[in-house]
């Protein structure tokens, strides 16, 4: 079956000729959509003060024992860093980042004390949640 891909527009253009009907109700306020897109930043820095983003941690990461770091984490962390020192839940880490700068390596232990990787070695998808505050970056697995 052949699938056809359209903007927005041509969606709306599309409902009203053919006299379908919808009710349109936005899901964020502006203010929330200002602090999205222009977080508070420190003071002539460009580093927000506090940044926080959700990210699940996949049965595959812990098979493999990565720590996939989120796009604006590795913004954060600029390219010429190899090892950083991170808050895990509540403790410091030193974390090396792999050459594709795709995720962080040595969490197996990591993974243990927070319950996704049992002693029977099960796998147990939780919620990761990735803080840059006072420049410092504090992950919370929940």
């Amino acid at each position: 079956m052949p699938v056809i891909t359209i903007d927005g527009e041509r969606l709306i253009s599309l409902c009203v000729e053919k006299e379908i009907g919808f009710n349109y109700k936005p899901v964020f306020s502006k203010n929330d959509i200002s602090n999205l897109i222009s977080p508070t930043k420190e003071q002539g820095t460009g580093i927000p003060k506090e940044y926080l983003v959700d990210r699940i941690i996949t049965q595959n990461d812990i098979r493999a024992r990565i720590l996939v770091i989120p796009q604006v984490i590795k913004d954060y962390l600029g390219a010429d860093c190899h090892m950083v020192e991170i808050v895990i839940n509540g403790k410091d880490k030193n974390l090396t980042i792999d050459k594709s700068r795709r995720y962080f390596g040595g969490v197996t232990e990591i993974y243990r004390q927070s319950g996704c990787l049992t002693e029977d070695n099960i796998y147990v998808s939780k919620l990761s949640r990735w803080k840059i505050k006072d420049r410092k970056i504090i992950i919370d697995i929940v």
